[in-house]
């Protein structure tokens, strides 16, 4: 009897710590797959407010706690908070002091018996905080501590990479906006002022009786100018709208010389043979938009019957882009040829840290070549 007792024991020991083992087996799963599901969730929108609801809802009955809060500003280091909460309306809410806020962490982990105020921190930047009240009093499992402490991690991250992806978008439109008050003051303004001009000279020349066939030289000037300035602002409208819309650059070119080869009666060919020298989104747009300008250049002005594109790589390494044709040749100052777009040209090669050269071939036509000195490892958007 003694020994029965002694398995039953034993046994009732081993299932109870089977069933223990189960239970954290079961939690850590848990765990495991409300991280799985929800990281990727929440690194693409961060800051979609339905989103998170449903995250700290997931997250309370996975962690089994009373309450989770979580106070964060799209800046970081700023002390004004949106809160968003798993408690009902009024219930475990602050009061709008996030300055003195009881549930804050002040940079760092605060723990009692009730409650666990975790930073959602990504270096020097903090964004907020996560607090958790956990039920009747009980401390936190180690599971659940270092559950909450990914998560907060986790947003952290996904806080901080939004942040810096918005400041990019910033720097780009900006220098977007820049190229194009340059361009439209090296042409257009430049067109206007010499209208302007002609203007006042036509109305002094009319006050002053001079001959018809002076006056109408001068309208003929003014008409030609204003021609050539509407002209411009459409080629200008259709350089501004170009977007890479097709899945890498080789594709968006293959796509602008079949556009090009349609509108002109010349050959026009791409020869791609960069291989595996890549490049960042940013910097697609400005090659892309520097070859456009060049083909579009090629098209309407060389009165040639050869257009190529080829793209390959120099012997050490570089990435070189060039349009050649067999037309007339460029002028000799073609920066004063506002159609031309050399100058805008010239600053988006600056941009990727290149050079842009255009010259006369000694065969006859244009050469326009684009050199990106970097390696592709140190290439930046």
């Amino acid at each position: 009897n003694d020994m029965t007792q002694s398995l039953q024991v034993q046994y009732r020991t081993l299932e109870d710590q089977v069933a223990e083992r189960t239970e954290r087996l079961h939690k850590s799963n848990q765990a495991l797959y409300f991280l799985y599901k929800t990281s990727r969730e929440i690194s693409s929108s961060p800051y979609d407010q339905q989103l998170l609801n449903i995250f700290l809802s997931d997250l309370k009955k996975v962690i089994e706690v009373e309450l989770i809060n979580i106070c964060v500003s799209p800046e970081p280091n700023v002390t004004e908070y949106d809160i968003i909460t798993t408690a009902a309306t009024g219930e475990g809410m602050c009061f709008g002091d996030c300055e003195d806020c009881s549930m804050a962490s002040g940079l760092a982990v605060r723990v009692s018996n009730r409650n666990v105020s975790l930073p959602l921190k990504n270096r020097d930047d903090e964004y907020g905080f996560i607090y958790v009240r956990t039920r009747g009093g009980a401390e936190l499992e180690p599971w659940q501590y270092q559950l909450l402490k990914t998560v907060a991690e986790t947003l952290s991250t996904a806080f901080a990479f939004h942040y810096t992806l918005a400041q990019e978008h910033r720097v780009i439109l900006h220098e977007e906006r820049s190229t194009i008050a340059r361009e439209l003051h090296d042409s257009l303004a430049q067109s206007l002022s010499y209208m302007k001009l002609e203007v006042a000279r036509l109305k002094k020349m009319i006050e002053r009786g001079f001959e018809p066939e002076k006056v109408e030289n001068v309208i003929n000037d003014l008409q030609e100018g204003l021609n050539a300035a509407y002209k411009h602002l459409r080629e200008l409208l259709v350089t501004f709208r170009v977007k890479l819309d097709a899945p890498n650059l080789r594709a968006a070119l293959e796509h602008a010389v079949q556009e090009f080869d349609e509108k002109t009666s010349a050959r026009v060919t791409l020869d791609y043979s960069l291989g595996a020298y890549t490049m960042g989104p940013n910097e697609d747009i400005h090659v892309l938009h520097v070859l456009r300008e060049a083909l579009n250049n090629a098209v309407k002005h060389s009165q040639g019957d050869r257009i190529s594109l080829r793209c390959g790589r120099s012997e050490n390494g570089e990435a070189v882009f060039t349009v050649e044709d067999n037309g007339i040749g460029m002028p000799p100052n073609p920066e004063k040829q506002h159609h031309y777009g050399i100058y805008t040209m010239r600053e988006r090669a600056q941009r990727l840290d290149g050079v842009l050269t255009c010259d006369r071939r000694a065969s006859g036509g244009t050469r326009v070549q684009l050199r990106l000195k970097r390696t592709p490892d140190l290439l930046h958007a």
